[in-house]
């Protein structure tokens, strides 16, 4: 929705629960989404409750545009700027850590990371503010390299991306400075949930205001180019997995 300059407004839910759902489950499940609610100013409209063998949770969200003014994914224009909301990374470690595929001994820098893959923190609150500058945009969800490749290389365009621009997080420095985790997993990790988006240049000062009004992180990492292709300014791509896969 945040991609598309929409705001959420409503959601249904479909459950279909097991045996092993008893009213303690129930009660936290509840809890949890009452506060995703109050949080994001949503409510639930309807949906429908069924026993099954397997447990599962469907949710559809809807959210509320002006006519005409949602943003599209193919409509970045030659020299926009490109830029990415937030941290890129953290909840790629915290699903490491999870797997135990690395290990963390500092309580502290291990909670967070687990918190950041648990809960992301998509820029709800400028969705309708940040569309009126965007000119395209997609969540990164499959991962950064990916998914940029989703409003470029798929419509014909490309983009240079400066590489010490690329938003990480103190914590996530010290790993990268460590060799705990390296660029590449980073940059195609996926799970973010943060905002990639292209804007005029000229607006550029209306969005530095709007991070800094609302105390959002925002990072012009690149540039659309003409080449067709990704440039990441002081690294190969080619050797990189660019982004998570659907089996669809």
């Amino acid at each position: 929705l945040v991609s598309m300059g929409a705001s959420p407004h409503a959601y249904t839910m479909s459950l279909s629960l097991n045996n092993s759902v008893d009213k303690l489950w129930l009660k936290n499940f509840s809890n949890s989404l009452y506060k995703e609610q109050k949080k994001y100013n949503l409510y639930l409209m309807g949906g429908d409750i069924v026993k099954s063998k397997y447990l599962s949770i469907t949710i559809t969200i809807l959210g509320v545009i002006d006519k005409g003014k949602y943003i599209k994914r193919n409509s970045a224009k030659i020299n926009d700027d490109i830029w990415v909301t937030g941290n890129i990374g953290d909840s790629y470690i915290g699903h490491k850590l999870l797997k135990k595929r690395i290990i963390i001994k500092n309580i502290n820098k291990k909670k967070y990371f687990i918190n950041s893959y648990y809960y992301p923190n998509p820029p709800v609150a400028l969705s309708i503010k940040l569309g009126k500058f965007m000119t395209s945009a997609i969540d990164i969800s499959d991962g950064f390299i990916g998914d940029l490749e989703k409003i470029t290389v798929n419509f014909k365009k490309g983009a240079n991306i400066f590489l010490k621009n690329i938003p990480y997080s103190n914590y996530c420095k010290f790993l990268i400075n460590n060799k705990v985790v390296s660029v590449s997993e980073l940059l195609c990790g996926g799970d973010d949930y943060q905002l990639l988006f292209t804007a005029k240049v000229k607006n550029r000062p209306y969005l530095y205001k709007l991070s800094s009004k609302y105390k959002i992180k925002f990072s012009r990492v690149g540039k659309i180019t003409k080449s067709k292709k990704l440039n990441l300014l002081g690294y190969n791509i080619t050797s990189l997995k660019k982004s998570y896969k659907h089996f669809i």
